[in-house]
This record gives C-alpha cells, sequence and structure tokens, in this order.
C-alpha cells in the first residue's frame, strides 16, 4: 500500500499518504500504474454519475410542474448533445486529476518527434516548455477525438469503460519500461525505464482482467438501482464478449507500446518520461478507437 501511495502521489494531483523520502524500489511501483488509472477513472465517474442523476431529477422536477410533454422531447432531441457535455467533463477530469502530466509528454513528443531533427535537437525539443505548433495541432485532435467518442459510449449505455481504458492506457507505460534504456542521464522516466521486471509487466495484466470482471458484475447488480435515476450504465452484453473487449483493449495497449517504443528508438535512440506519457495517451485514443469499432459488434 505504501508504494502504491507514492505512485498516485506521483502520478496524480491527488496527496495520499506521507512522502517518506527516496526510495532505492521506487521503481517496483511500475506495476501499480494501471491502478492509478482506476482510480482516476473512478473519480470521474462518480463526477459524471452525479451531475447526470442530477441533471435526471431536475427534469423530474419540470414534469411535475407540468411541463412533461416539452421535457420529454427535450432529453430525446438534445440527448446527445448532454452526453457531449459530459464528455468534456470526463475529459477534464482525467486531464486535472493527472496533473497533465501525459498530457505534456504527448504535446512535447509530438513537438519533437515531427520536428525531424538531430536526436540531440529532439531532446532538447522535449526538455523546452513553449508548445509548438505540432504539439497544438495534435493535442487539439486528440482532445476531440476523446470528447466524441466518450460520448458515444455514454449514449450507447456503455459508460462503465470510463473507467476501465485510463486503466488500461496506462498499462502501455508499464509495458514500454520492460528492457528499454533511456538517452538521458537524468529525467523523471529514468525511475522506471528499463529497470521493470517480468512480474511487474504481468502482474497489471491479471489484475485488469479481474477488476473488469468484478466491474461487470457490480453493473449488473446496480442497473435496477441506477435507472430509478434513467441512468443505464452498462447495455445487455454477456460476459464473454465483455471479456472479448478488455482483450482487444490489452492487445491495442501492447500493439500501441511496441509501436511507440520502436519510434521512439528510431527517433533518440531510447524512450524519456516525455515518451511514456505520448504512449499513455496515444493508447486512450486507440482504445477509443477500437472501442468505437468493436461496440457495434458486441452490443445486443
Amino acid at each position: 500500500m505504501r508504494r502504491f501511495a507514492q505512485m498516485i502521489r506521483f502520478l496524480t494531483v491527488i496527496k495520499v499518504g506521507r512522502d517518506e523520502g527516496f526510495d532505492p524500489d521506487f521503481h517496483k511501483g511500475i506495476m501499480y500504474f494501471p491502478l492509478v488509472g482506476f482510480i482516476i477513472g473512478i473519480i470521474a465517474y462518480l463526477a459524471f454519475l452525479i451531475l447526470n442523476i442530477f441533471t435526471f431529477n431536475l427534469s423530474q422536477v419540470v414534469v411535475f410542474l407540468g411541463r412533461g410533454q416539452e421535457v420529454m422531447a427535450y432529453r430525446g432531441a438534445s440527448r446527445l448533445l448532454f452526453d457531449l457535455f459530459l464528455a468534456v467533463l470526463v475529459v477534464i477530469m482525467n486531464v486535472y486529476l493527472s496533473g497533465g502530466l501525459h498530457l505534456d509528454g504527448f504535446s512535447d513528443t509530438s513537438d519533437a518527434f515531427y520536428s525531424y531533427r538531430t536526436r540531440e535537437k529532439m531532446l532538447d525539443i522535449m526538455k523546452d516548455s513553449r508548445v509548438g505548433n505540432q504539439a497544438l495541432i495534435n493535442t487539439i485532435c486528440l482532445i476531440l477525438w476523446k470528447v466524441v467518442v466518450y460520448s458515444i459510449l455514454i449514449y450507447s449505455k456503455m459508460s462503465i469503460l470510463i473507467v476501465i481504458i485510463p486503466m488500461i492506457s496506462r498499462l502501455t507505460a508499464t509495458d514500454m519500461t520492460f528492457r528499454s534504456k533511456t538517452p538521458r542521464s537524468e529525467g523523471m522516466g529514468n525511475a522506471f525505464i528499463g529497470k521493470s521486471r517480468f512480474i511487474d509487466v504481468l502482474t497489471p495484466h491479471i489484475y485488469i482482467v479481474l477488476l473488469s470482471v468484478i466491474m461487470f458484475y457490480v453493473c449488473g447488480k446496480l442497473e435496477p438501482i441506477t435507472s430509478l435515476f434513467g441512468l443505464e450504465i452498462l447495455v445487455s452484453m454477456s460476459l464473454d464478449r465483455f471479456v472479448t473487449l478488455i482483450i482487444l483493449y490489452l492487445f491495442a495497449a501492447f500493439v500501441t507500446s511496441v509501436f511507440v517504443r520502436r519510434t521512439s528508438y528510431k527517433k533518440i535512440d531510447g524512450i524519456t518520461g516525455d515518451v511514456l506519457g505520448f504512449g499513455i495517451e496515444f493508447s486512450e485514443a486507440i482504445i477509443l478507437l477500437v472501442s468505437f469499432i468493436a461496440l457495434g459488434y458486441l452490443i445486443y
């Protein structure tokens, strides 16, 4: 639990436990990266649920006051627009809770890799606090993509994926650090790069599947309660199809980690903390793409 608390403090703005100073085994906390993503997803999801329930109750008050037909028309015609607003909330919560750490790495890496400069110049660009054109363009496209797909997931009654996707996307960083090297002598990423063990990579895969299945059963039990507030968090999907979706996510995260790692090795002969952040954000985008394609085949 102490090392898990360290990872929460390191990867988020949440301050839990106390700082106990230098830890020579700090790198072993890499196995908790996805679990931190799970915590972020849970908090973002709670905010989503509260806002959704609040607006439902507000509409019920208006119905009671005699404007039922207008409200029903509003909820039908504007549902997708409201889900878009909820998706914006989810994306903002993810960025805020992580302190923008991974998004910063995404923008810095975008500027460096698309500069087509020498290895040394790319590393200098990553250190530069200024945001270039390529970083701005890529970040805007990334956020727009997240908002659109998350709104579709919410509209499709699969909002529970708000919890699962941030967890699996951080698995990419865990995979990337295994048997890797860094071109820098110092940096935040150096605490993990090349130091993760096989058990550190295997353990998250196991608990991701277990947590996902638990969430599936919890959602099934809560469905009668949440439906009273007009909220469906999990459509009719069998367990085998849900597990298939999780396996697709894990495969997408693995492929993304291999792709980003190879690209980084070609560009700067190793990976850095910024590249790990890029991998997490890029992985989430790919997982959302998998969701967009796969849900049409997996939802009844």
